[in-house]
């Protein structure tokens, strides 16, 4: 991903989750991989990364926002680990999600200049909870057996 003075570029991406999630966190690494031009110096942007949920209609909801302030001085060669909470709090299970990063310059003299950055290593990681019927059904087969054991 670039960002210089013609304006922010983005990246996207649609994942699946899966279904009965209680939690989940999105983490991924990001290094800077180059910079460029005369007025460096007073060039500087941000990254952004909004996580959304979409539900059947279409309609969106951000569930989780990372952002980097001024990342000409905070990414270096060396990739840095981040993570994103994601918020699966709602009622409604989403049917699709999608996660869009963006970058965009905060100064206004760096004419001619930007950086780049590649994101590496995303990661889903989510905690799936049974439903209340599957752990009962697992209660009442965990009991069944501990009485067969009894009766022997």
């Amino acid at each position: 991903m670039a960002s210089n003075n013609a304006g922010g570029n983005f990246a996207g991406l649609k994942f699946d989750m899966p279904s009965g999630a209680a939690s989940a966190s999105l983490q991924f690494d990001i290094a800077k991989t180059s910079s460029w031009g005369g007025s460096l110096g007073n060039f500087e942007c941000k990254y952004i990364c909004n996580v959304y949920g979409f539900s059947d209609d279409g309609e969106s909801t951000v569930i989780g926002t990372w952002t980097l302030e001024n990342a000409k001085t905070n990414l270096t060669n060396t990739p840095s680990s981040f993570s994103i909470s994601l918020d699966l709090s709602g009622t409604d299970e989403y049917a699709s999600y999608g996660l869009i990063f963006n970058s965009m310059e905060t100064s206004t003299l760096g004419a001619g200049a930007g950086m780049a950055a590649d994101i590496t290593n995303i990661r889903l990681l989510g905690e799936v909870v049974p439903e209340p019927a599957t752990a009962s059904l697992g209660l009442l087969g965990l009991g069944a057996l501990l009485l067969r054991r009894r009766r022997n």
